[in-house]
């Protein structure tokens, strides 16, 4: 495995945490949370809980980039000639939504989980790191499509994973 090849990845993995369609989740979610469940008086409890809530926030990114990371190096191949059309396709996608929009068409949808406070430990928090992997998708798209093309490059299955892997550490170090 290639230094400079596992470098690139890491380092969109650093962008990627301060995507704008993302970075705002993290001071609203985790700064109301830690309020509401440890009060205000105890800092030691507020510190451990932001830790036990980074953590589990963690989890669920790198989750979401590893589950895609053996997606892809399982299938990519076979999806790799078909690829271009799938571009095309999208950047067409893309030019209706962004025209449909400079003319007044909203395209909004309902969120599809609602995340009860206090009653599922963790898994709250575990949920908020696969929404914000989403979310960072959502505004650094061309920087992953390199991440994807590059771990197809890499010689075998391993070395995609390592590289979507190495991605979703390096987004989720800043949790």
């Amino acid at each position: 495995m290639d230094l400079v090849l596992v470098s690139f990845p890491f380092l969109a993995g650093l962008q990627a945490f301060f995507a704008p369609c993302s970075i705002a989740l993290i001071p609203a979610y985790a700064g109301y949370y830690v309020k509401q469940e440890t009060g205000d008086n105890n800092k030691i409890q507020q510190i451990l809980f932001g830790l036990k809530a980074g953590s589990f926030a963690g989890l669920g990114l790198i989750s979401v980039y590893v589950v895609s990371g053996i997606i892809l190096a399982l299938f990519g191949r076979l999806i790799a000639p078909i690829f271009p059309w799938i571009e095309l396709a999208t950047g067409r996608l893309l030019l209706f939504m962004g025209s449909s929009t400079l003319f007044g068409y909203e395209f909004a949808t309902r969120p599809p989980v609602v995340i009860q406070t206090k009653t599922n430990g963790g898994r709250r928090f575990y949920l908020f790191g696969i929404v914000y992997a989403f979310g960072a998708i959502g505004c650094t798209l061309p920087i992953f499509l390199l991440v994807i093309f590059q771990s197809l490059a890499q010689k075998g299955m391993f070395g995609g994973v390592i590289n979507f892997a190495v991605y979703a550490l390096a987004m989720s170090s800043f949790f």
